[in-house]
């Protein structure tokens, strides 16, 4: 059984306003990546794996457009103002990565998305989320 939780008002944080950003801001730190951003965020097993271990991360998948031959994958933490970029590179199957501020949310999400692959990408019925008064764990059912 699949449960969701709606966040009390006094604990949600702010929005990441999408628009005010480009995908190819010039001031960003480019790199590369093989892990496919609209899988990785796209699909509800990898996806939980990414909610529990990048806190404040938000998170908003762009199509293709007539302006835009290529989808983005932003991610945005509305506190410290960093976000990073993600879109298709010029080789198959690599992604140029963009980021800007002091987290390296893209970075955060690969190490999140390599732990979730090393346990053999469980799905949400195969973890167990335990929460007590000192802290919250997730870990997959063995």
């Amino acid at each position: 059984m699949q449960v969701q939780f709606m966040e009390l008002h006094s604990q949600r944080s702010p929005r990441v306003e999408w628009d005010g950003l480009r995908w190819d801001d010039p001031s960003a730190d480019l790199t590369r990546t093989e892990i496919m951003p609209w899988t990785t965020l796209g699909n509800e097993s990898p996806q939980w794996a990414v909610a529990v271990a990048v806190p404040n991360c938000r998170y908003e998948l762009w199509k293709t457009t007539s302006e835009r031959n290529h989808g983005v994958a932003w991610l945005g933490d509305p506190l410290s103002g960093s976000w990073a970029s993600v879109i298709p590179g010029d080789t198959e199957g690599r992604y140029d990565v963009r980021q800007y501020g002091s987290r390296r949310l893209w970075k955060e999400v690969s190490v999140a998305h390599q732990w979730w692959l090393d346990q053999g990408k469980p799905g949400l019925d195969r973890c167990r989320f335990t929460i007590s008064p000192d802290r919250q764990t997730a870990c997959p059912l063995t």
